[in-house]
């Protein structure tokens, strides 16, 4: 067993000497108890092509790598940054926590997924906290297209203040969980002017679908993005 964990370490080892990019840690946030902001130094992204949101490859650890998402980024300092959820365990979490200004950022590269935003009168954005520079991403994508509302599911009281206090700009409230946003009809129901962004924990994005297809919203006004811890 140790033989074959060493073996995957020295491939993935020549892997990321081949591929691999460097970024710097420029400062480290806590924005609450489990959020922190790393704003990193990116000197190889171009920024300036960045459509839909895009994931950046982070090494975590020994051939540990993990997805996070850039938000509010600046072209022209190739700046941006990475909010991560450490209210679980994990080598994320562990690594997050960990860093310091100054530090340097491996990681394996940056490239799209999901879908640009879709020009429309409203936005309406549902997840959970480690959804959040997904949501900062869409907002800055979609600058000058309309609206945002929404909630974030945070089920600690106290971190829910924080949250809106840390968060005033993403301008979206919270909730305890999935039950208290199905008794807010009115920000669930489908309108001709809505698209719906759905993003974080894998298990609750699906059951937020799951809800907005039961109160009649269209599929094609659904964008979902699960992540997996």
């Amino acid at each position: 067993m140790e033989q074959a964990t060493g073996f995957k370490h020295r491939i993935s080892g020549l892997l990321e000497s081949a591929i691999a990019k460097k970024g710097t840690v420029l400062y480290v946030l806590q924005h609450y108890a489990g959020m922190y902001e790393l704003r990193v130094h990116l000197p190889d992204a171009k920024m300036e092509n960045w459509q839909k949101t895009q994931r950046i490859k982070c090494k975590v650890n020994a051939g540990r790598y993990r997805d996070y998402t850039p938000a509010v980024w600046d072209e022209t300092t190739r700046s941006c940054s990475l909010f991560i959820d450490t209210d679980h365990d994990g080598p994320g979490s562990d690594w997050a926590q960990s860093l310091q200004a100054g530090d340097t950022l491996v990681y394996l590269g940056i490239d799209s997924y999901g879908r640009a935003p879709v020009d429309t009168a409203e936005q309406v954005f549902l997840g959970d906290p480690s959804a959040i520079g997904h949501f900062f991403a869409l907002m800055q994508l979609a600058n000058g297209m309309g609206r945002i509302t929404g909630c974030i599911i945070v089920k600690n009281e106290m971190h829910r203040e924080a949250f809106e206090a840390s968060f005033p700009s993403l301008s979206i409230g919270t909730a305890e969980s999935i039950v208290e946003i199905e008794s807010s009809p009115g920000l669930i129901m489908d309108q001709p002017e809505r698209q719906f962004y759905l993003a974080g924990n894998s298990a609750m994005v699906h059951l937020l679908r799951k809800l907005l297809k039961q109160q009649g919203v269209s599929a094609h006004k659904i964008h979902a993005q699960g992540f997996w811890k």
